[in-house]
C-alpha cells in the first residue's frame, strides 16, 4: 500500500506550505500549494479506498488522479477568486484616490496660473498723487487696471477716486 508521506511531491509540498505559512499571511503561492497537497492527499485516500475493495476495484488509478486534479483545480480556482475580490477591491480604491488627486493637482496648477497681486500699503495721500500721476499717461481706465498697476487695494483706488470727482479734478473713470 502506498503512503502518501512517502511520496516526494507531497512532502516537500507540505514543507514548503508550512514554511510560507510561518513567513506571511495566506498569499497566493501558499493557496496554490495548499491546493495541490490537499489534492494529493485526497488522491491517496481515494486509492486507499479503492485498494480496500479489493480486486474488483472499478476506479484506476489515472481515473482517481484525474478526478482528484479536476476536484483540486476548482478549489484552487475557487481560493484565488476568494484572494483576487479584494484585491481588484483595494485597486478599485488606490484608482479612485488616484482620480482625486489627479483633479487636486489641476486645480493647483489652475491656482499657480493665476496671477497674484501684491498689494502695498500706502497712504490715501502716496494713492492720490500716483492715480494723478497714472491718469496723466492713460487717457481712459478701469478703477480695477489702476488699482491692480499701481498695486495698491482696489478699495482705495476707488476712495481717491471718488475724492478727485468730487473736487473736479478728474473726469469720467470707465467703469462709472
Amino acid at each position: 500500500m502506498r503512503n502518501k508521506d512517502d511520496f516526494k511531491p507531497y512532502s516537500d509540498a507540505r514543507r514548503i506550505l508550512e514554511k510560507r505559512k510561518k513567513e506571511s499571511e495566506e498569499d497566493v503561492w501558499s493557496v496554490l500549494i495548499e491546493s495541490a497537497v490537499d489534492a494529493t492527499k485526497r488522491m491517496f485516500e481515494e486509492m486507499e479506498k479503492e485498494e480496500k475493495k479489493g480486486p474488483k476495484a472499478k476506479i484506476s488509478e489515472e481515473e482517481i488522479m484525474s478526478k482528484t486534479v479536476q476536484d483540486s483545480l476548482r478549489n484552487m480556482f475557487k481560493s484565488l477568486e476568494e484572494i483576487e475580490s479584494p484585491m481588484v477591491q483595494k485597486l478599485d480604491q488606490v484608482h479612485e484616490k488616484l482620480d482625486r488627486i489627479e483633479e487636486r493637482l489641476e486645480r493647483l496648477e489652475e491656482v499657480n496660473q493665476m496671477q497674484t497681486v501684491v498689494v502695498r500699503e500706502i497712504s490715501e495721500e502716496q494713492a492720490r498723487e500716483e492715480i494723478l500721476d497714472y491718469l496723466e499717461e492713460k487717457e481712459k481706465a478701469y478703477p480695477s487696471d489702476i488699482a491692480e498697476d499701481l498695486n495698491i487695494s482696489l478699495g482705495l483706488t476707488l476712495d481717491v477716486i471718488h475724492d478727485l470727482k468730487e473736487e473736479e479734478k478728474l473726469g469720467e473713470v470707465e467703469g462709472d
